[in-house]
């Protein structure tokens, strides 16, 4: 039984299609395998708990259920990526406090990424801005 639900999630995750369009409505199951498959990971009881503490993405209710427009979840989604760091340190030159600029720099004249894995290739591809 544990077997079968295993391989279950690993065809889900495996077979995923393709992402969906911006102005699909999906459930919070949906909207949390589609976040996984962009290289995002969350869980549906995370979008839960969001939806009952806030702080996840906008959602709508239908006879009781939760529906998200793809649309809003990746605009949510890219408020909560941060921009790239080359260290940890970066966080506190951003709070005013001396850095290294070297990474920075080196950061921002690396050209675009051709890997569609990485999450903000494939927030672009679907969609995000």
């Amino acid at each position: 039984m544990v077997i079968s639900m295993i391989d279950k999630q690993k065809a889900r995750h495996l077979g995923a299609s393709a992402p969906p369009s911006p102005g699909s409505i999906l459930t919070r199951s949906q909207t949390a395998d589609a976040l996984t498959a962009a290289g995002l990971p969350v869980a549906p009881a995370t979008l839960a708990t969001r939806a009952t503490r806030g702080g996840g993405p906008p959602y709508r209710l239908f006879n009781g259920r939760a529906l998200y427009l793809w649309q809003e979840v990746l605009d949510w989604a890219k408020a909560q990526t941060s921009e790239p760091r080359c260290s940890t340190s970066e966080a506190d030159a951003q709070a005013g406090k001396a850095k290294d600029t070297s990474c920075a720099v080196a950061v921002a004249q690396r050209p675009a990424s051709s890997d569609a894995s990485t999450a903000s290739t494939v927030l672009k591809q679907v969609g995000g801005t």
